[in-house]
């Protein structure tokens, strides 16, 4: 197992908890995916205000960096099984990249 595989699982295995997704997105800017772990920054600040409430701004930077993947092509699964991609459709209020869930929210 990867340490990102690592990672992965423990943000499996905290589902609500923002320390995992924080450390991975640490971890994925020290492995060359700076924007993808951007990704992940805003939406974990995103959620701490109730839904709706976010400032404009972080849902426009939010938005930006999916256009960003959008037009460079998907992510792939993870060695763990765990999809990291963008799903059309897919609608979550905070990163969730296990059990093939998409880590973005729809408009």
């Amino acid at each position: 197992m990867t340490d990102g595989d690592a990672l992965l699982r423990a943000i499996i295995a905290h589902p609500d908890g923002d320390v995992p997704r924080l450390v991975y997105a640490d971890w994925l800017e020290e492995n060359g995916d700076p924007a993808r772990a951007q990704f992940i920054r805003v939406q974990c600040e995103i959620a701490r205000y109730p839904e709706f409430d976010a400032p404009q701004d972080l849902v426009e930077r939010e938005w930006d960096l999916l256009d960003e993947w959008a037009s460079g092509g998907c992510w792939n699964s993870d060695s763990s099984g765990a999809t990291t991609a963008p799903l059309p459709g897919s609608s979550f209020p905070r990163p969730n990249p296990g059990g093939g869930l998409a880590v973005v929210a729809t408009r």
